[in-house]
């Protein structure tokens, strides 16, 4: 259950071989990454089988706080009656609605997988997170809709002065994030990452993040004057929980200037979109995350004949799982 900053939000289903009506980050750093990685995902959405259980344990995580902040911070009858009928927040009811959650969002992948980011040592993170950081308690606190419900699970659409090359209709910049919230008075916007090493290049990594500083940018542009992020960090080990609170503070001219950056890019894409090229990366984009799904593709002299080894799955800016039949 999204809370848009803007309502409603439009239509955002990328259609096959047809140029995108909204551009995320996740494209964005797609196609400066590889180009041609940008049209196998997003203009064909040509997608290896399986899934990842980086996904499905980072959703199922994900899942799991969205209901507990849920059911902390709305008032009863503003729940969903799922949520409604659970004890209270002093009850038990946070951990009730974050564990029923969590199951659902698992759904039926593998319950016995013996690695870091398994059914059970997932479920025990978020056990150990909400001991930790429990959302009454916790030192990051919503902010509220003029509905009075908390803003977890923000979902933001932003027309760009670039006009789309087939309907002329502005594009739109999308994404959608944990929590826009209250760090020590100071207006953020926060991020939930799982993952399996914390440390100094962990926290590094943020500085110059495109991801946050286009949050940053979209809730300036709705009247919101957010200039910090927060990744927090959840590091799901065999034996072990770790976390980690790292703020992030953007200055105004690195938001603007993300922002020239992105009309740029966007620019770019549609120039390569016109023309039919994309530009292969024949680097690091190659290898980088254990090999691109499309090495195959882009080693083949006819591409087309190894279509049939991938799933269509088209992309969603705003869906919790990315894409539109999941």
């Amino acid at each position: 259950m999204d809370t848009p900053l803007t309502a409603p939000l439009p239509d955002l289903t990328l259609r096959p071989n047809s140029f995108p009506s909204a551009i995320d980050s996740t494209m964005v750093s797609t196609y400066r990454s590889c180009p041609m990685k940008f049209s196998y995902s997003f203009l064909k959405h040509l997608h290896a089988d399986g899934k990842s259980i980086h996904l499905i344990a980072g959703g199922a995580f994900a899942a799991g706080l969205e209901a507990a902040r849920r059911l902390a911070f709305t008032p009863k009858d503003l729940l969903p009656p799922h949520l409604a009928a659970l004890p209270s927040p002093l009850d038990g009811g946070i951990e009730v609605a974050a564990f029923s959650a969590f199951r659902e969002a698992w759904g039926d992948f593998d319950l016995c997988l013996d690695m870091g980011k398994s059914y059970v040592n997932t479920f025990y993170a978020l056990d150990t997170y909400l001991r930790d950081y429990n959302p009454l308690t916790d030192f990051l606190q919503p902010m509220f809709s003029s509905d009075k419900k908390p803003m977890v699970e923000c979902s933001f659409a932003i027309p760009l002065p670039i006009a789309h090359p087939e309907t002329g209709d502005p594009i739109l910049f999308c994404g959608r994030f944990d929590m826009l919230g209250w760090w020590e008075n100071l207006p953020v916007v926060i991020d939930e990452k799982t993952t399996q090493a914390l440390g100094e290049s962990w926290r590094k990594q943020w500085d110059l993040r495109g991801q946050f500083l286009g949050y940053c940018w979209a809730c300036q542009q709705l009247g919101y004057p957010v200039s910090t992020a927060i990744a927090r960090g959840t590091a799901i080990l065999k034996t072990k929980v770790n976390f980690m609170t790292v703020p992030v503070m953007f200055p105004q001219h690195l938001i603007d200037r993300w922002y020239v950056n992105l009309l740029m890019t966007v620019n770019q894409m549609i120039i390569d979109y016109q023309s039919g090229l994309f530009s292969y990366s024949f680097a690091d984009g190659c290898t980088a995350y254990g090999g691109c799904q499309y090495s195959l593709l882009c080693s083949a002299s006819n591409p087309e004949e190894w279509y049939s080894n991938y799933t269509i799955r088209e992309w969603s800016p705003i869906s919790p799982k990315g894409t539109v039949d999941e």
